[in-house]
Order: C-alpha cells, then structure tokens, then sequence
C-alpha cells in the first residue's frame, strides 16, 4: 500500500531504538539520531534492532519502542521497524520455527528481510538458506557486504545471489571513505558490478556512527548519476516500506 511520505532519502538500516543492541542506549539517544537524520534530508528510517547470537530481538518490544520514539519525533520524519538478522545455526531456527510468522523479521512486515554475515567469515550452506528464503517467498537482502573478508576478494559470488534474486544493501559511510579504504574500494567495486540495489546508514549512535545519508547520496549523483541515487536512496527502499518489486538499474 502507498505510503504517504514526504520527499527525501529513506534509511532501510539503521540501530535506532534504545536498550535493544548495541545502538543508543536511552531515549534521548535515539532522538537525538532522529534529529540528525531529519537534518540531512532523510524522511522515513526502518529500525533495524540486531538478531543474533548476542541480542535476542523481539518484534513487539521492537514495535512499543518504535512507537514512543515516534511520539517524540518532529513530522516528517516517519519510523518503523525489522531487524538485522544473523546468517547463523543459531538466529534462523528462531526467526523460521514452526509456527512462525516469516515475516516477523522482515522490513516493516514486507517481504525483504536484512541479513548479516560477519565480517570475517561466510557461514556454511549460505547458498541453502538464502534459496530455502527465496522458496518461502522472501528476499533476502544482505547487508554490507562491501565489509565482509571474503565478498571482497569474491564479489563474483554476490553477484551469483543476486541473480537468484537476493539484494545488497551498501552502508553510506563505505561509499564516502568513513569505513576505511578496503570497504570504500570494495564498495565502488559492486556498484560496478552492478550488484547494489540500497544505500542505508546502518547507523548506531549520534558521534560515531551517525544516520546520515546525504553526503554519500551527493557522491553517487555525481561520479555515476543522479538517476542511480535516486533508485538506491529513495525508490528502492520505499519499495521495501511498501512491499513492492524494486527497479532495475538506470541506463548510464
């Protein structure tokens, strides 16, 4: 169903609600991230809690939490709520039990579901679950790969997700050089390759890790084109809020 959203970027990624992982620890916190985000130009933030082997997510308190900040937020910022959730043993039997709601987990109720793979390493039988995903009728959209050791050296194997119809979210500050020159250089290298499909802040706190997305919108505008900002900084994630398919890449 069509949202009614104001012009302006949307943030598919983002630790936003206090207490709940390693993001803001109060209230205040998270306001204070909202501001900041309304500030550069972003009008809608999905609130991505992490799921893992650390930090158990609950939807509803993820939801009660989304709701309070809400109350306290200055229109027109909007905000709602998923996870990030660990490719692991661990996290997916909990996220996929019997009984469970598969969409529990997703991106605002969608079909689009942010999964994380630790920087290090790449799970066992990744290509299994992300196909046993794509058969429940979701769509896995892995977050930064850009930052994970082995897509770095491998980005041919992303590029084989994708074309059995996962996604990948890029983090703004990779693109803008704040994760270091590695993530920035492998970052580039997937959107070369085409293999991008969202910028999001995956933002924590309001000094270091901050929910901006401006500056890294600016630099896809003018070193590749403003048409493919557009399409990774608005239209494909209001296409996640809406639960709709996302656009094809730009002719450029």
């Amino acid at each position: 169903m069509p949202l009614d959203l104001a012009p302006g970027l949307i943030d598919i990624h983002c630790h936003l609600l206090h207490g709940l992982d390693d993001g803001p620890p109060t209230l205040e916190a998270s306001s204070h991230m909202c501001a900041l985000a309304q500030a550069a130009g972003t009008v809608a933030v999905i609130a991505t809690p992490h799921a893992n082997h650390r930090f158990a997510f609950d939807p509803q308190k993820a939801r009660e939490r989304c709701e309070r900040l809400q109350q306290r937020v200055s229109p027109p910022l909007r905000l709602f709520t998923g996870c990030e959730l660990e490719v692991s043993l661990e996290t997916l039997p909990k996220a996929f039990g019997n009984g469970e709601n598969h969409r529990s987990h997703t991106l605002n109720g969608s079909r689009y579901l942010l999964l994380e793979l630790m920087p290090a390493g790449m799970p066992a039988n990744v290509e299994g679950v992300l196909a046993r995903m794509l058969d429940r009728g979701l769509t896995p959209v892995v977050a930064h790969p850009e930052r994970n050791a082995h897509l770095q050296r491998h980005p041919e194997r992303l590029a084989a997700w994708v074309q059995r119809g996962c996604l990948a979210q890029l983090t703004a500050g990779s693109l803008t050089g704040r994760r270091g020159r590695r993530v920035q250089t492998a970052a580039a290298e997937l959107l070369r390759r085409r293999v991008a499909h969202f910028v999001a802040s995956d933002a924590h706190d309001p000094i270091r890790r901050p929910p901006l997305l401006r500056e890294a919108y600016r630099l896809v505008a003018s070193e590749l084109s403003p048409e493919l900002a557009e399409l990774l900084f608005v239209w494909n994630p209001r296409a996640v809020l809406e639960d709709r398919e996302i656009r094809a890449w730009p002719a450029f």
